[in-house]
């Protein structure tokens, strides 16, 4: 591992325990025991760590979403709740990016700019999912249109916000942490299973 992806994944730790507004590049680099200049040879602000842990993100989520392709033959209603099980794994590991999104995207431009982008190329690749599991006939077909664009937009509401509602909320831990945001997918998407268990 480079100096470069080091500080990343030290940073990540950081902010991640310490928070968004207690984490400065001199606690990173105090925490890597380099000092503040070696750390700002590779990032120069404290924004361009959380640009570049955004960007890596992005490329996971990339990597979760085209795994999709693999399970065209094997789709079923267990098989949808794994990958919501992966994407939880994905929002605990940058837990800090998604408690603190809406003050990270006004405070760096970038990345609001980037997620709303990102966001319409998910929502597209979600639909073509769901469009698969209609035909594999793990989905309702008798749903208008517009109700499945509203169940993903309400869908990714769940996904991206709930780790926040959870912090002020529920605070659950663990394993309750994770049956609680799985639970609340599976109520959004129990009326349009054709089996739902």
């Amino acid at each position: 591992m480079n100096t470069k992806e080091r500080i990343l994944e030290i940073s990540l730790q950081v902010f991640n325990t310490k928070g968004l507004r207690n984490t400065s590049t001199r606690h990173i680099a105090t925490e890597m025991g380099i000092s503040a200049g070696n750390l700002h040879y590779h990032f120069k602000h404290t924004e361009d760590i959380i640009q570049a842990l955004f960007d890596r993100l992005i490329k996971e989520s990339d990597v979760l979403m085209a795994s999709l392709e693999n399970y065209v033959e094997g789709v079923d209603m267990e098989l949808v709740f794994t990958i919501f099980k992966d994407f939880y794994n994905l929002l605990t590991r940058y837990q800090f990016i998604f408690i603190n999104f809406v003050e990270i995207s006004l405070w760096i431009p970038s990345i609001r700019e980037s997620y709303a982008a990102i966001v319409i190329k998910r929502k597209k690749e979600t639909k073509r999912f769901f469009n698969l599991m209609v035909q594999k006939k793990v989905l309702r077909n008798d749903i208008p249109e517009e109700v499945w664009d509203y169940l993903i937009n309400n869908i990714f509401i769940v996904v991206d916000f709930w780790p926040s509602h959870n912090l002020i909320n529920e605070k659950l831990e663990g394993l309750r942490a994770y049956e609680s945001y799985v639970s609340s997918i599976k109520a959004l998407m129990y009326p349009y299973f054709t089996h739902p268990q």
